[in-house]
Parts: structure tokens; C-alpha cells; sequence
């Protein structure tokens, strides 16, 4: 029996169309992966800049809240308040929360004593005040200030 002869394949030639779609699939692909690239690069810069945006919204609000924190601190004492009838304004360098990251102070002012609201003419009166407070955060450039106004109802004169 003779054995049946054997082909060898035949090379296919350097011009055809399957060598020219293998270079434009690779080019196709680095494009691709460029702008997706790109794409991560810009969403890590935008979730960045909300970080920062919320944590100085955060900071800004913490200063705030620490200036009225102060003015009622001023208020609540009674000492406090009898000073400022007695002798004029009142500067107090107050300790909250958190004294070594933000500085907060108070000013209290007597402004005159009127009618007491709520009760009748001539038997009590009110001794009004004007407190302002102001904090500040030196490390993250926040400052924040509060002003109000109370009244301390007195038996009339």
C-alpha cells in the first residue's frame, strides 16, 4: 500500500485582509484603553474635589457652631452677666471642645434695662445685653461670628 502524499499548508500571503485587521484591532484597543484611562483619571479628581468641598462645609459649620456655643456659654453664667451691668463690656477667651484647634471668644455688653416682656409695667423690668462670639480655626482658615441679644428680667428700681 502506498501511502497518500502529503500537502504541505500554503503560506498565506503578507498582503491580505486578516494582517491589516490585526494592526487596526491593536490600534483600536490602546485608543480604548486611553480613554477609559482618562475617564478614571477625571472621576478621581471630581470624588477629590467633593472630599475637600464636604470637609470644609464640615469645618465651616464645626467654627459656627463653636461661636454660638461661646455666646450661650457668655449668657448661661450669671457672673458674667452681673459684670457687664456693673463694669461695662466683658471679653472672655472661652475653652469648648476643642481649644487646640479652634479659638473662641465672647463679648458681653449691658445696652440699657425697658420693659420686661410678659410682665406687667412698673414691677419688673429688663436689663438687655448684647453678646457677640467669635471662633476661628486658624489650621483650616475658618472663622465664624455669632451676635445676640437677651434680657435679664430684675425687679423694677
Amino acid at each position: 500500500m502506498t501511502e497518500p502524499a502529503r500537502r504541505t499548508p500554503r503560506p498565506e500571503p503578507s498582503h491580505g485582509p486578516r494582517r491589516a485587521e490585526l494592526g487596526a484591532a491593536l490600534l483600536v484597543t490602546m485608543i480604548m484603553v486611553f480613554v477609559i484611562s482618562l475617564a478614571g483619571v477625571s472621576a478621581m479628581r471630581g470624588s477629590t474635589l467633593e472630599r475637600r468641598m464636604a470637609t470644609n462645609a464640615i469645618q465651616a459649620r464645626e467654627v459656627f457652631q463653636e461661636a454660638e456655643s461661646g455666646t450661650e456659654a457668655a449668657l448661661n453664667d450669671t457672673d458674667n452677666l452681673t459684670a457687664a451691668f456693673t463694669g461695662g463690656a466683658v471679653e472672655l477667651e472661652l475653652e469648648l471642645s476643642r481649644p487646640e484647634i479652634i479659638d473662641t471668644r465672647a463679648t458681653l455688653e449691658y445696652v440699657g434695662a425697658g420693659i420686661a416682656p410678659g410682665y406687667s409695667a412698673g414691677v419688673f423690668e429688663a436689663l438687655r445685653f448684647i453678646v457677640s462670639g467669635s471662633s476661628e480655626a486658624s489650621s483650616v482658615a475658618a472663622s465664624a461670628s455669632v451676635e445676640q441679644g437677651a434680657f435679664r428680667t430684675v425687679p423694677a428700681r
